[in-house]
């Protein structure tokens, strides 16, 4: 159970992730940094 955002209601996490996951935000960084591509600034 976790808190819903900006509420002090407790839901399953399950009602709020459609894959039931969490974002691994370093990993994400790590490989976009090595993805080629045109910067926009």
């Amino acid at each position: 159970m976790v808190y819903k955002p900006g509420t002090k209601e407790k839901v399953d996490f399950s009602t709020l992730s459609k894959s039931g996951g969490i974002v691994n935000a370093l990993n994400a960084l790590q490989i976009a940094s090595k993805m080629q591509g045109e910067r926009k600034d």
